[in-house]
């Protein structure tokens, strides 16, 4: 399966969960107490936005791997320096996700 035709899915798909995870917490800010909006609770929309968060993440991270060459030109990084800055945002990230479960 050649992946380059996935870019523009992913890169659509990525842009929708962005959007509707900004919209589900921009509620969670806005809404005052324990109200609802749009007929679905506070509750409701935590739940939404935690995961289409961790969605777009995957996404993102998907993204970033299919445009990895336009990346790497973009910063003037070398190959190395990509997987070296990788690596350190895969553990970054693995450290906040560990310390969020604290």
């Amino acid at each position: 399966m050649n992946l380059e035709r996935l870019r523009p899915t992913v890169t659509v798909l990525a842009l929708s969960l962005f959007l509707i995870s900004l919209v589900t917490g921009l509620v969670l800010w806005l809404v005052p107490g324990r109200g609802a909006f749009l007929g679905l609770s506070k509750g409701i929309y935590k739940d939404v936005h935690i995961y289409l968060s961790l969605g777009v993440t995957v996404i993102l991270l998907i993204h970033g791997w299919l445009n990895r060459k336009a990346l790497s030109r973009y910063f003037g990084l070398s190959r190395a320096a990509c997987w070296q800055a990788g690596a350190v945002t895969a553990v970054l990230l693995a450290a906040v996700v560990g310390m969020k479960s604290l």
